[in-house]
């Protein structure tokens, strides 16, 4: 399976020089991981797939303590970090692209590999109504 995203893109995404590749790719692969078990493996992978992963990973890399606020002198800064959500996690308006990409427009299937997460977008057939 292909990375879904190499140190440089995550730094570039960042707008950072990144001096410790090995973290950061731990942080690329923990997203890549949530990423595959929501649409399965792709190669390649989708811009969605890859916008989602950078920006998880990028989530990590900012705020790794998962603080809600910093205060530094007389400045404050607060940050948006729900409170069950610390290190690498997917948003909900991630999970609803990363669905609608597999999934497809109106529930229906695009023929796109699926995890195990989605719901079946057809029920299946009622064995006792034959046709």
């Amino acid at each position: 399976m292909p990375d879904i995203a190499t140190v440089e893109e995550f730094a570039s995404f960042l707008q950072c020089d990144l001096d410790t590749a090995t973290a950061n790719l731990l942080l690329l692969d923990l997203a890549q991981g949530l990423v595959t078990a929501e649409i399965g493996a792709q190669d390649p992978w989708p811009t969605v797939a890859k916008a989602v992963a950078l920006a998880a990973a990028g989530r990590a890399y900012v705020n790794p303590e998962g603080l809600k606020q910093d205060t530094v002198g007389s400045t404050t800064a607060v940050f948006n970090v729900p409170p069950e959500m610390n290190g690498v996690y997917l948003t909900g308006a991630e999970l609803k692209g990363l669905h609608e990409w597999a999934i497809g427009p109106g529930g229906q299937t695009s023929g796109r590999p699926q995890g195990s997460g989605f719901p079946l977008p057809y029920p299946w057939p009622d064995p006792a109504q034959r046709c």
